[in-house]
């Protein structure tokens, strides 16, 4: 990860590039990018995740996250819905004028459709290749980013920077595939605050699996990750973790099914799973990991290709 801040780095400066983007790995204060000093810092929404790493409470993970803003920071764009969230964040960060989601720009809108308001745009009924609400809250944190940029003059054309949101497809969040006379959802929700928000989209969406294909870590409770899972009536397959250091014990994933009254399949491996034949005529959640997320995410699209080369 050091290599490639590193090597990212040198390319912008021989390349000359005068604005760079930069995404955090996991939290803020130890990640390698922390070298940068921001004028514009995003933090998108936090809850109880990583806590190997930032820390056991909330509050530790929002002090670690608000260690990329610093001292140079002009403005903080503050893309989360929970009030704790920000009141923490206002604790840790100081001489920053933050822009807040809820207060400073508002999101809303139905469907496919994203409502943004702020002081500087009122945007109706913006198409969005998404139906999820937290997908819409990103989609705002965004659009607030760009006013800030465009408050010290970097040249951003607005009805371009919309024309562009709307045909942006996030792979693995919220993401809707075709495959073999089925539908399938793929959604790397990977701790409990993710499982519950992703149910809520699927309720709002009317997306009912029959099968639900997932993943789960250390690191985090399966009893709770499964919770929001648990008023499903469908199928479970559970993959084990293909680093044995973040594989969960199947014990453990056994005792949280027997506690929730659910039945299960679970395999070793992933091949096994495939061998199933899977996704055929149905609706199938996969979930619970990003890994799991993107590598079933690319059999998908291979299987498809391949088959549509044979046709």
């Amino acid at each position: 990860m050091h290599l490639m801040i590193l090597a990212a780095l040198m390319w912008f400066k021989q390349n000359g590039i005068r604005l760079v983007v930069f995404e955090n790995g996991v939290g803020g204060r130890a990640d390698p990018s922390n070298i940068l000093n921001p004028i514009i810092a995003c933090l998108t929404e936090m809850t109880l995740d990583h806590q190997d790493l930032l820390g056991p409470t909330l509050e530790d993970i929002v002090a670690d996250k608000a260690a990329i803003v610093k001292q140079t920071t002009q403005k903080l764009i503050l893309g989360s819905a929970n009030a704790d969230v920000r009141r923490l964040v206002r604790d840790h960060v100081a001489n920053t004028t933050i822009v807040a989601l809820t207060e400073e720009y508002t999101i809303s809108g139905y469907n496919d459709r994203l409502n943004y308001r702020s002081e500087y745009h009122n945007v109706a009924e913006q198409p969005l290749h998404t139906t999820a609400l937290f997908q819409k809250q990103n989609a705002g944190t965004a659009l607030a980013a760009l006013e800030a940029l465009m408050a010290y003059n970097v040249p951003i054309h607005w009805e371009r920077a919309l024309n562009a949101l709307s045909h942006v497809q996030i792979p693995c969040r919220y993401e809707k595939r075709t495959f073999r006379d089925g539908l399938v959802l793929i959604d790397g929700a990977h701790n409990p605050y993710e499982m519950e928000t992703l149910m809520k989209a699927m309720a709002l969406d009317k997306f009912i699996p029959d099968r639900v294909v997932l993943s789960l870590t250390t690191g985090r409770s399966s009893l709770d990750m499964l919770k929001p899972l648990s008023q499903l009536n469908a199928s479970f397959d559970v993959i084990a973790s293909p680093f044995k250091e973040r594989r969960m014990p199947k014990a453990e994933i056994h005792q949280a099914f027997t506690d929730l009254g659910l039945s299960w399949t679970y395999y070793d491996h992933l091949d096994l799973f495939l061998q199933t034949s899977p996704f055929k005529k149905q609706q199938t959640l996969i979930t619970g990991s990003l890994y799991l997320a993107g590598v079933l995410r690319t059999y998908i699209i291979d299987a498809d290709r391949k088959l549509h080369i044979k046709t």
